[in-house]
């Protein structure tokens, strides 16, 4: 009997001595490479979840002169329609110095989307962030004054919705009477009022968030970073999972939403996603003179969709995430649970800033920081070593 107990005993701790890393937090022993815009970074550790997100898109709108219209291509991924003519913007704040204008010059009353994007399949899950700016001298579209809000509904961010008319609203064109899921992020409502998270449903999915601090969702003559993840569990809250973030200059505004949202609802003709626009929609009525009066910029586009959407690498300026006021998401290339290569993104980042790298892994939970490094910087070891000299044979 103590021989039996005692092989249990031993059987127990070999088990609890084997690494577990499927189910450990995200941790970073070693990151090696050039810390620079497009170049590539290997980073080593565990945790990390043994594959990463499809990314479907990331444009840093770097292509295309001041001024010029752009291309649906862009650096990972090709939007599927632009639905107005979209501008290059130029300016010094923006991520490599350029952005997308969305407003186009003289636009008449209407309703306006920027980049539309059609996912290759249907999918319950999906991580969009995005970067929103009005550049100073520029007003709000539909706003009477610079750095005063409209007093109409006239922003959405992020849209993710499925069908092509998931955007309309409950049933609209929809002849079984149906219904089409879609989600809102960073939603300017009217007034000062912002929602973190919506719908344009009549009965919103999930809660109709309205931060506590309605000036910390926007930060005036500076870039704001928008993120927004949704993974549906059916009709269920009950381990549904999601977040919205805002980071910028004023601040960063968090909210997890774990099994407290359901995305879905019975009767919508498939609960997930299969396209989202970037900007979802902005508002422009008589009177508004457009560009250069009113001007809303895009930046730093990314997007994964699928199993996984919410694992990602991002550079941050403090060590603690929470704290972080500026953030520019990588795009991995190769990733297993112990090792992630990236392509570095500078996002509002310049040559010299202090940073600090985060993994976080497909749960949305963020490790440790891994610095401060240096933007722009070469760290690890990154070369072959010499052969060695000085040898003799036994």
């Amino acid at each position: 009997m103590q021989n039996k107990i005692f092989k249990i005993i031993i059987s127990l701790s070999i088990f609890f001595l084997l690494p577990h890393s499927s189910e450990a937090a995200p941790a970073i022993d070693s990151v090696s490479g050039t810390i620079s815009d497009r170049q590539s970074v290997t980073i080593a550790g565990g945790g990390f979840g043994e594959s990463g997100p499809n990314v479907a898109m990331f444009d840093d709108f770097e292509r295309g002169n001041d001024g010029q219209a752009l291309s649906a291509a862009a650096n990972i991924g090709t939007y599927t329609s632009i639905r107005n003519t979209v501008y290059s913007f130029a300016d010094s704040k923006l991520s490599n110095s350029k952005g997308a204008r969305i407003i186009p010059t003289g636009a008449s009353i209407g309703d306006y989307a920027g980049f539309a994007k059609t996912f290759a399949a249907p999918t319950t899950e999906v991580f969009m962030t995005s970067i929103g700016y009005i550049p100073n001298g520029h007003r709000w579209p539909n706003s009477s004054d610079l750095r005063t809000y409209p007093d109409s509904s006239c922003l959405k961010h992020h849209w993710a919705y499925y069908g092509a008319n998931g955007y309309q609203g409950d049933g609209q064109g929809i002849p079984d009477g149906g219904t089409e899921p879609d989600i809102i992020s960073a939603m300017k409502i009217a007034g000062d009022t912002w929602a973190r998270v919506s719908s344009n449903d009549t009965t919103p999915r999930g809660n109709f968030d309205l931060t506590d601090d309605k000036d910390a969702m926007w930060d005036w003559d500076e870039p704001v970073r928008f993120s927004f993840w949704a993974k549906t569990n059916g009709v269920s809250a009950v381990g549904s999972d999601g977040l919205f973030q805002k980071v910028g200059p004023g601040g960063q505004i968090y909210a997890r939403y774990k099994d407290q949202k359901a995305w879905c609802r019975a009767g919508d003709l498939y609960c997930g996603f299969d396209r989202a626009s970037f900007p979802g929609w902005i508002r422009v009525i008589a009177g508004d003179p457009g560009f250069p009066t009113s001007n809303y910029v895009i930046d730093d586009i990314y997007m994964a969709t699928g199993p996984n959407a919410a694992a990602r690498i991002e550079l941050g300026n403090n060590p603690v995430y929470a704290n972080c006021t500026k953030m520019a998401i990588s795009t991995p290339t190769a990733w297993s649970d112990s090792a992630v290569t990236a392509t570095i993104r500078e996002g509002l980042f310049k040559s010299g800033d202090s940073i600090y790298l985060f993994v976080v892994d497909a749960n949305g939970d963020a490790s440790p920081a891994y610095g401060p490094m240096t933007f722009g910087s070469t760290i690890g070891d990154t070369t072959a070593p010499e052969a060695p000299t000085g040898l003799g044979v036994l």
